[in-house]
């Protein structure tokens, strides 16, 4: 059996104003959607947690022999002045 406890939030006015609006149209009271609102986040966020982090897979290019050598500072120089 869920344990009920009342508390007070501070909600901001546009917040409180859609939660009201969603609470019309569903014809549910405020605490039912709000409750289902955190239910959701807090499922979301230990998915979050849970999933491995997915890396942006990057195309990569074979773009042939290096024609200079760039730990060499002159050769460099020679060719960035062209």
């Amino acid at each position: 059996m869920p344990v009920c406890m009342r508390t007070t939030l501070i909600l901001e006015d546009v917040a409180i104003e859609e939660i009201k609006k969603i609470s019309f149209l569903e014809k549910k009271t405020i605490s039912e959607i709000v409750n289902s609102f955190l239910m959701e986040g807090l499922r979301r966020r230990r998915e979050i947690k849970l999933s491995p982090q997915k890396r942006a897979i990057l195309p990569s290019f074979h773009m042939g022999v290096p024609r200079i050598d760039i730990a060499d500072r002159d050769a460099l120089n020679d060719v960035m002045d062209l």
